[in-house]
């Protein structure tokens, strides 16, 4: 074996390795500073693109029959089950979804559901009563008309239509007829 000569294969001084990280360091940083605010506009626009689909009609159902029981006009609501779930299911069986749509900006679920409704005639009655007594739930003329309604949502509403509101959440109720819809915007 042959020695090795330090002099064929001398290593970087140390001035030089120096300025070597010192670069490394700059061109690390410098595609960072260039790349990151790109980065993160890829990365926002995917998590926030948002997303809006149809609900099946069992599902309409559903969601206007809980939010009805958290208006509290269906009376008292049971705290366990099975109370709880037949006291739903049997709010539910007395109306039909028609439509259903829901979206969502992409942050925090925030976004905006609507449902169209068919109520049996005994039930559009009782809501119309329970409307008319509540002191919680506010009636106003001012009918929820999002630009980004789905085609199905009405743009004129009937003459006799009645709007009530709670938090963020609108019924529309004719006060005649079975025919009633419902928007919610979660935030």
């Amino acid at each position: 074996m042959s020695p090795v000569d330090p002099q064929q294969n001398p290593s970087p001084s140390r001035p030089s390795r120096v300025l070597r990280v010192i670069f490394a360091v700059v061109l690390v940083f410098g595609i960072t500073y260039l790349l990151t605010p790109r980065l993160l506009g890829l990365i926002m626009a995917f998590a926030l693109r948002g997303s809006s689909s149809s609900v099946a009609p069992a599902d309409a159902t559903r969601s206007v029959t809980v939010s009805l029981m958290h208006w509290g006009l269906l009376g008292t609501v049971p705290d366990n089950d099975p109370g709880y779930t037949n006291f739903v299911r049997a709010a539910a069986g007395r109306m039909t979804g028609i439509n259903g749509f829901t979206e969502s900006d992409g942050f925090h679920g925030d976004g905006t559901d609507w449902y169209e409704v068919e109520l049996s005639p005994d039930f559009a009655a009782e809501l119309r009563s329970a409307l008319a007594q509540s002191t919680t739930i506010k009636k106003s003329r001012r009918f929820p008309d999002e630009h980004s309604a789905p085609s199905w949502w009405p743009k004129t509403w009937p003459a006799d239509a009645q709007c009530y509101d709670k938090d963020s959440e609108h019924l529309v109720l004719p006060d005649s007829g079975t025919r009633a819809w419902f928007m919610r915007m979660r935030t």
